[in-house]
């Protein structure tokens, strides 16, 4: 601004436009348009919507100021209720329940330390009888339209022993046994099966139906495969490390692998990859908590309350909103991003381990270690 008075010369001297402006209301105490050389004036906007759901609405401030011209921004604000969760009874006694996947308009869960299968129906929850003898449950993913599960456990000196499993709605399947180490993450990319492990060494192996292959791979010095997702007709795959390396992302177009640029995240696992919005997140275990970054082309990292940490920094999609499960030491909450913004809900009721996210019939479900709960968004 030039020397001189400050002229505002709208009317309303700040104006608010937009399909959801009725939702914003301007409360300025000043009345005069001018706003004299070395002085200043406030005003609030108050955020009051008539129904849920995401608002976004335009501030326009006109004025004289030669250089700068009309000042425009944007607020916004989320109408919808605070999400909150309900115990549910489920017949399950396990110390952990881990959410697996929805198959044949079922929802399955896995326990550990006695490795059960549950399913889910919407209305009851039965144990399955699987013929697996291992004692963690904790990763499941669908293929060839058969639910595929990874069984955890320890055979004689060998420190950790997966084995995969199938089922078709009626029928259990060994279809991988005796691989000696961690596999827990799985997913479905161009007609194959990949299974992700780590425990002291990275894996990857594939599946195509009949076969299995472990995968040769350009990824060095990192200690697992612990997340995978596909986008864009891409492979993405989060490893695990141990200081002073750090982990990686990295993407296999079925032939090809390309390392992402993540020197922006010093994190030692990258525990979660989630696609929404057509932008990739993830979650980093960083020091002193848990981090979540966004990549649509360059990294951002979302502003989170407090200190947060949660063990798996887990993530999942409802209703077009990214849900993050974590906790800043003192109270455990669950983040609410609508791709605007990010909203920080209590849930400091759950006297046990909130650790993991599942869907399923427009409900959200935590699990929890120790006691082996599930709760359920009301």
């Amino acid at each position: 601004l030039e020397m001189g008075d400050l002229k505002l010369t709208g009317y309303p001297t700040v104006g608010i436009s937009g399909d959801d402006s009725s939702a914003f209301t301007v409360d300025i105490q000043e009345t005069s348009t001018t706003i004299a050389q070395g002085n200043y004036t406030s005003f609030n906007i108050t955020f009051a919507p008539t129904n849920s759901g995401s608002k976004v609405a335009t501030v326009t401030i006109y004025n004289n100021d030669p250089d700068e011209g009309t000042y425009t921004f944007k607020v916004c604000g989320d109408g919808s209720p605070e999400i909150s969760f309900s115990k549910v009874t489920t017949g399950i006694n396990q110390n952990e329940v881990f959410p697996l996947t929805g198959f044949l308009n079922k929802y399955y869960f896995g326990t550990a330390p006695s490795g059960e299968v549950w399913e889910f129906d919407g209305i009851n929850y039965n144990k399955l009888t699987t013929g697996i003898s291992k004692e963690r449950i904790v990763c499941g993913t669908t293929y060839d339209n058969k639910l595929f599960i990874s069984g955890i456990g320890t055979v004689g000196p060998n420190p950790i022993v997966s084995d995969i499993w199938s089922y078709n709605g009626s029928i259990w399947t060994l279809e991988k046994s005796g691989i000696d180490n961690n596999c827990i993450t799985m997913v479905s990319y161009k007609e194959n099966l990949y299974v992700g492990a780590g425990y002291a060494f990275l894996e990857l192996y594939k599946f195509d139906g009949v076969t299995w292959s472990l995968m040769t791979t350009p990824i060095t010095n990192q200690t697992g495969i612990v997340s995978m997702v596909t986008h864009n007709n891409m492979l993405y795959l989060g490893t695990r490390a141990y200081y002073p390396t750090w982990a990686e992302i990295w993407v296999y177009d079925d032939s090809n692998w390309t390392k992402m640029n993540t020197s922006a995240i010093q994190s030692l696992d990258f525990d979660n990859l989630i696609i929404y919005n057509n932008n990739l997140f993830v979650t980093a275990v960083c020091s002193p908590g848990l981090e979540i970054w966004k990549y649509d082309g360059s990294w951002t990292k979302l502003q989170l309350e407090g200190n947060p940490y949660c063990r798996f920094g887990r993530m999942n999609l409802l209703n077009n909103k990214l849900y993050i499960l974590g906790s800043d030491g003192s109270e455990k909450c669950i983040f609410v991003y609508n791709d605007v913004f990010l909203k920080k809900v209590s849930i400091n009721y759950i006297a046990d381990n909130p650790s993991y996210l599942g869907v399923f019939n427009n409900h959200l479900y935590i699990s929890t270690i120790t006691n082996g709960e599930i709760w359920r968004s009301d």
